[in-house]
């Protein structure tokens, strides 16, 4: 199923890429340094902000419509400037497909496998890109990206026991305020990274 759904997002991919060729003048979308941490890391933690703690607190397929559509479109900016001649088009089609991928699989209480698949597709499709040449893979980036890499590890660490601790407490039928503390927590814990980019992004 993680396969069919990602081989649409490629379709998709290629013809957002054509399109914006055609449509934009000079387009040339910039991507921002990754690494092997970094790609590992997102899995989880994407997983489990956008599906997997909204639907641990909803149990509802609509909310989780919602928030992976705002997920996708985060994708539009995995740029390292923000212009209409820059813009990651094809990244956020590619991402659509997934989003019920992952609704499907959090909904039927397999949300390991949605964070596993997020994950080992990333870090495939980095290594492709490495296998050709285009970039060098690294484990950790240099710099202030070294930071951002290790703090993207303690939170998708983090994000991961939280997820699993919020399932268990489902399972036991807990107070369902729990809930909503865990997600906070986790949106707290996952602005940390963001933020410090941002503010490092200036120096």
């Amino acid at each position: 199923m993680g396969l069919f759904y990602h081989a649409l997002g490629l379709v998709l991919l290629g013809v957002g890429r054509r399109i914006a060729d055609t449509v934009v003048p000079g387009y040339a979308p910039s991507g921002i340094p990754v690494s092997i941490a970094s790609t590992l890391a997102s899995g989880p933690i994407e997983e489990s902000i956008f599906f997997g703690i909204p639907y641990l607190v909803f149990s509802n397929p609509y909310v989780l419509l919602a928030i992976g559509s705002l997920w996708s479109l985060l994708h539009l900016f995995n740029a390292a400037t923000l212009d209409f001649a820059n813009v990651s088009y094809g990244a956020f089609l590619f991402t659509v497909p997934h989003i019920f991928f992952s609704i499907r699989t959090w909904a039927s209480g397999r949300g390991w496998v949605a964070i596993a698949f997020h994950s080992a597709w990333n870090l495939a499709a980095l290594l492709s890109v490495c296998g050709t040449g285009a970039m060098q893979c690294k484990a950790f980036g240099d710099g202030v990206f070294f930071m951002l890499d290790v703090l993207l590890v303690v939170v998708a660490t983090a994000v991961t026991v939280l997820i699993y601790l919020a399932y268990r407490l489902k399972q036991n039928r807990a107070f369902p305020r729990i809930y909503y503390v865990a997600a906070l927590a986790v949106l707290v814990a996952a602005a940390v990274p963001v933020v410090l980019f941002n503010i490092l992004s200036f120096f």
